[in-house]
């Protein structure tokens, strides 16, 4: 993995807050777009919106579509 594995907890509560967290404000945004343009534009936007981000997300960081075992990402003891 990326993460040392004495961080792995850490990273992890911070990821799962993280995404906890969001979820209101994300449904509210959600909301406020669904009342000007209706919910089918607003779900459409939000599966375009997901698609893109995560098709320039593997773009931008090409070592995440390498699988962990053939090697090619970079071991975590290399970090510590």
């Amino acid at each position: 993995t990326l993460v040392p594995n004495h961080m792995l907890g850490r990273v992890s509560s911070l990821d799962h807050v993280t995404a906890a967290g969001i979820i209101p404000v994300a449904n509210a945004a959600a909301g406020i777009v669904a009342s000007g343009v209706g919910a089918r534009p607003t779900l459409v936007g939000a599966g375009v919106f997901s698609a893109s981000s995560t098709l320039v997300f593997l773009a931008v960081w090409p070592s995440m579509r390498a699988s962990e075992h053939d090697g090619s990402m970079a071991r975590s003891d290399a970090f510590a």
